[in-house]
């Protein structure tokens, strides 16, 4: 079976509702979804565009950045600002990296503008003046996997810019990195020279449609659409925050794409090796220093890793039917005493009946 890099049920409702409305048991959901995923494999390939090159803007990195750059709307001369802010994103991208681009104002969604403020300030890489009126004159970019190099050359770019206010490092758990995650909107991935985005479900998956209206051709980049359900099933980058009552289905599909026996992972044990702890003390040693784990004990690992299955999305998902292995990665955090948090990736084997998650590795 292919990896499935990430399934978004979380703020794509179509598995849920045909779920629901046809009382489908998990064998029948696994079906479903494997089928939509070759489904998008094909598609995929019919336009030359190889799925397993999608990973790096489709599922977290440990070491590179995401950012969120801030346009204030009022100070361009357009009602359209998305477009003119991207006629100036697009020229400083590189032609060798993929990433997700996510879009959308800083409305208020219930909260007051007093904290919005604050929480813009107070984060905020401030590079042009602002008069901040409304949270709602402020156009959001999100990207992912950014690097330090192109970070700069983005940056630097945009200085000249009027209407760019700066940039907020979303790199790590936040406020503004929560906000992102329940208000922006995926817009479409640019994946080295092309680009791809969604369409809609009664258009054939044979046409390619510059749905976002954004000036890729312009700036020499090829633009492939597909239906709008497959993209965003399987196109769609989940951007980290905890996972919310109300949402933890989307836990149960991401396993049911690779099993048709789905049980709840929050109370499962978490087992690792002798073996394995050992080989991490001894191979990943940077690592486990850097994240402060070199000197935990076997339980003290399980129990780290068991805290945090509840709280992460799982990416990377994978039945291996040679091996007779399913398995997943998920993102854990780690707070540290000095400097920034360490992001480590988590590869667990699912086990459902021993209701048991066994370390694979740990990076």
């Amino acid at each position: 079976m292919d990896t499935i890099y990430t399934l978004d049920a979380r703020d794509h409702i179509m598995l849920e509702v045909m779920a629901d409305y046809f009382k489908l048991d998990h064998s029948a959901i696994y079906r479903e979804i494997n089928g939509m995923f070759q489904e998008l494999l094909l598609v995929l390939k019919s336009k030359s565009i190889n799925y397993q090159e999608l990973r790096a803007c489709l599922s977290p990195s440990i070491e590179k950045k995401e950012i969120m750059l801030v346009f204030d709307s009022f100070q361009i001369d357009s009602s359209w600002y998305g477009g003119e802010v991207f006629k100036k994103i697009l020229p400083l991208l590189d032609r060798r990296t993929s990433h997700s681009f996510l879009c959308g104002d800083y409305i208020d969604k219930g909260l007051d503008q007093d904290r919005l403020y604050h929480e813009l300030v107070s984060s905020i890489e401030l590079r042009n003046p602002t008069e901040y009126g409304h949270s709602s004159q402020y156009f959001l970019v999100y990207i992912n996997n950014v690097s330090e190099n192109l970070l700069k050359q983005i940056d630097d770019g945009l200085k000249s810019y009027i209407p760019y206010t700066g940039y907020v490092d979303v790199t790590f758990s936040c406020f503004m990195k929560r906000y992102a995650s329940v208000s922006l909107v995926n817009s479409f991935i640019k994946h080295k020279n092309i680009v791809i985005c969604g369409h809609e479900d009664d258009r054939d998956n044979s046409e390619n449609i510059n749905m976002p209206g954004y000036a890729f051709e312009e700036n020499s980049y090829r633009c492939y659409s597909l239906q709008a359900s497959l993209v965003g099933i399987f196109l769609s980058y989940k951007i980290e925050r905890p996972v919310y009552d109300g949402f933890k289905r989307d836990t149960e599909f991401a396993i049911n794409s690779i099993s048709s026996n789905v049980l709840a992972i929050d109370g499962f044990d978490v087992e690792i090796d002798d073996s394995k702890l050992n080989y991490l003390r001894k191979h990943k040693t940077g690592r486990m220093k850097k994240s402060e784990l070199i000197s935990f004990s076997r339980a003290e690992l399980e129990g780290l890793i068991r805290e945090k299955i509840g709280d992460n999305y799982l990416y990377n998902l994978t039945h291996l039917k040679e091996h007779a292995t399913t398995k997943f990665n998920i993102l854990i955090e780690k707070l540290v005493s000095n400097g920034p948090p360490v992001r480590l990736m988590v590869a667990l084997e699912y086990i459902p009946n021993e209701r048991k998650l066994r370390l694979i590795t740990m990076v």
